[in-house]
């Protein structure tokens, strides 16, 4: 099942004189299990604000399926200490939080309820899935490495990987058809990193997700996008299988850039050599024949060389504007060879 696809989009923020992506394909489907990767800056945060309505398109069609729930894990996991575990969890599901505290408070006696209203708000509670989502919780609590302890705990007493696994449950409490993840390793020790890893392996959610760790897009991935010179290039396989393919792509294009500046060369050369000897020609003072009884021949030596030059030249012409075609095709495909940096 196909849940989002991008056809040509491009994107340019107002103050930009360029766009920052361009004419950019994909399709994500059910299963899919995607590494995003690319240059801090090339996009990769901007393109999910654009899946998530945070961002307008500049140009082209992006189409989410009807209904698409979309869970999306921010590089920096913002939530508000005063909470509880507890009540963010429950946060994830508004409507049966409400009526949730409407029953604590009623059984702390700081709220008087009516038989009537009572029994309303017990019926709407079951009907939401309320009791479902009690089972729902408690079971993710424990799944995400937690005890009944911590339930009660604030959250300001979480360490920041803590508060990343917190964020992930709260999302799946919500039943994402699509997980977008950025950079959602940073603050995780190595028992939580590995947790992660184990987890995004077993679950059945596609995802996208943006991240700088190649051991850990490794063990989670299944294809690789790749945003590179404003579009996205998509490789099957893992981060590893990604690099080598581009790698020996990258060896390619060198050779085939090495190749075409020898035949460049080679056809300078020859168009200087061509144009010596029109001028040559050009040069060549014409004879007239003349015939015995005085009269001029039809095609004279004079006559032969006009051809010869004019031959020439164009031949030089030709040659120089497939040069300058060359020449301009050298510029647009040039291998992008990323600089080695030198550690002081």
């Amino acid at each position: 099942m196909l849940f989002i696809q991008a056809n040509k989009i491009c994107f340019r923020y107002e103050e930009a004189t360029e766009n920052l992506i361009e004419n950019i394909n994909f399709n994500l489907a059910a299963a899919d299990k995607i590494g995003l990767v690319g240059k801090n800056g090339c996009g990769k945060t901007t393109l999910f604000n654009l899946i998530l309505g945070n961002l307008k398109l500049s140009d082209g069609l992006l189409y989410i399926s009807d209904n698409l729930k979309i869970g999306y894990l921010a590089q920096e996991t913002q939530i508000n200490n005063y909470f509880s575990f507890e009540d963010y969890l429950w946060s994830a599901n508004p409507q049966l939080f409400n009526y949730k505290n409407i029953l604590k408070k009623f059984e702390r006696d700081e709220i008087a309820l009516n038989e009537t209203d009572l029994i309303e708000i017990l019926a709407n509670y079951d009907s939401e899935g309320g009791y479902l989502f009690e089972t729902e919780l408690e079971k993710i609590v424990t799944r995400f490495g937690f005890n009944e302890g911590d339930i009660l705990r604030s959250i300001s007493d979480f360490s920041g990987g803590e508060k990343t696994r917190i964020a992930l449950a709260r999302l799946l409490l919500q039943k994402p058809d699509v997980l977008l993840m950025d950079e959602p390793t940073n603050h995780l020790d190595i028992e939580q990193l590995n947790w992660l890893e184990n987890y995004l392996s077993e679950i059945e959610i596609p995802f996208v997700i943006i991240s700088h760790d190649r051991i850990f897009l490794d063990k989670v991935v299944k294809t690789i996008w790749e945003i590179e010179g404003k579009v996205l290039n998509e490789y099957s396989g893992n981060y590893s299988f990604y690099k080598a393919q581009k790698e020996a792509e990258l060896e390619r294009q060198k050779l085939q850039y090495e190749i075409q500046k020898r035949k460049i060369k080679q056809l300078e050369i020859a168009s200087v050599a061509i144009r010596n000897k029109s001028e040559k020609y050009e040069n060549f003072k014409e004879k007239r024949s003349v015939k015995k009884n005085g009269g001029i021949c039809k095609r004279d030596e004079g006559s032969g060389h006009r051809l010869r030059v004019a031959t020439v030249m164009k031949k030089a012409v030709s040659m120089e504007s497939r040069i300058g075609k060359m020449l301009e095709n050298e510029k647009t495909k040039k291998p992008l060879i990323e600089k080695k940096r030198q550690i002081i």
